[in-house]
């Protein structure tokens, strides 16, 4: 119970911004009638913005209308509107307790705004389903005329309302949401998804880790890792995309977050390149400062485990040990207890009894 509160605790002072680069559940992406989709999230727009006339189409500030008059029914049926926007949805699907907000964006740089409807049902109907529908408005006979672009749905999400920017380098554009794939007791996992517009729709071309949390219980140190988009460079052909990968272990004083004790932290850059007849992102070992196991090992999944732990840090714990602090070197025995036969943890025994 304590971890759980823990991750909780943690994952809610965590946040994330907006990129803007110069020169993790079931996702469905469903595009109607093989029209693009693309999506930015930029500033909410105020429920007094005055709604265009939308004509004999449907438009998103219609649907918002709707879902705010009948927040006091049981539930919300959006069936009817699936249907006039051919939309297919499991029966599931069609009835919640939703709650709407839209947003202006600018993505594909060309005329006109596009509107982003973002729907967040957290009730027992849909398990935590937020849908985004990507609205563009035309003007026809001095009337506002709305297509619907595109939409992407995801489910599952009762304790994370997914975080969403697009990172723009160039004339490269990625919309890239950030969802919580893992989590349990004292354990929290979110990866960064990127989209990108292609002439068939809107496609994953690439997914890593964002942040992650791991408390395995005393005396296991505590892990708290995330990621931060350094550069998007392009250059003949081929699309690099940096990430600094930050790890910190640490102790909660009497298993308070607000009062930590630092053990060591690293941070590591690592490389992903696609190049121009690929479609998604491979790890480059080589131009990276980790290798792809312990990238792995250490910011995906539920580890690392014990004997990870110390392989990829025995520095880091070797200074520990041979340093002046009586209360780590308490804290890096007991934990050496805990762990198994290594050859890392022979010669730590070993600099702990200098």
């Amino acid at each position: 119970m304590k971890h759980s509160l823990l991750f909780l605790a943690y994952a809610i002072s965590l946040c994330l911004i907006c990129v803007n680069i110069s020169p993790s559940s079931r996702l469905i992406v469903a595009l109607p009638s093989s029209q693009i989709i693309c999506s930015h999230f930029g500033q909410s727009i105020q429920d007094n913005l005055q709604e265009p006339a939308s004509g004999n189409s449907i438009s998103p500030y219609e649907i918002k209308r709707y879902i705010d008059e009948h927040q006091r029914d049981e539930h919300i049926s959006l069936e009817p509107y699936w249907h006039q926007l051919g939309i297919k949805t499991e029966e599931l699907e069609k009835y919640g307790k939703y709650k709407a907000e839209v947003f202006a964006l600018d993505l594909d740089h060309k005329e006109g705004p596009e509107v982003m409807l973002r729907l967040y049902d957290n009730s027992g109907w849909s398990n935590g389903a937020v849908r985004y529908l990507l609205f563009k408005p035309s003007k026809s006979d001095q009337r506002t005329k709305w297509r619907l672009l595109g939409y992407v749905y995801l489910d599952d999400l009762r304790y994370s309302l997914p975080e969403h920017r697009v990172v723009s380098s160039g004339e490269s554009h990625w919309l890239v949401l950030t969802v919580l794939v893992g989590s349990g007791s004292g354990y929290g996992l979110y990866h960064d998804q990127w989209y990108e517009i292609t002439a068939g729709g809107l496609k994953e071309v690439f997914e890593c880790p964002a942040k992650k949390f791991v408390s395995w219980g005393d005396p296991y140190p505590i892990l708290e890792a995330e990621s931060k988009i350094i550069s998007t460079p392009t250059e003949t052909g081929t699309t690099k995309v940096v990430i600094e990968f930050s790890a910190s272990y640490v102790l909660y004083n009497d298993g308070r977050e607000d009062q930590k004790t630092k053990l060591w932290s690293k941070k590591q850059r690592a490389v992903f390149v696609r190049q121009i007849e690929s479609e998604e992102f491979k790890f480059d070992e080589q131009s990276s400062e980790l290798s792809q196991v312990e990238f792995n090992a250490v910011y995906e999944g539920e580890g690392p485990s014990d004997i990870e732990i110390l392989r990829y840090n025995f520095a880091s714990l070797e200074n520990i040990a041979l340093g002046k602090d009586e209360k780590l070197k308490g804290w890096l025995r007991s934990y050496l207890i805990k762990c198994k036969e290594t050859d890392e943890k022979e010669k730590l025994l070993k600099s702990l009894s200098l």
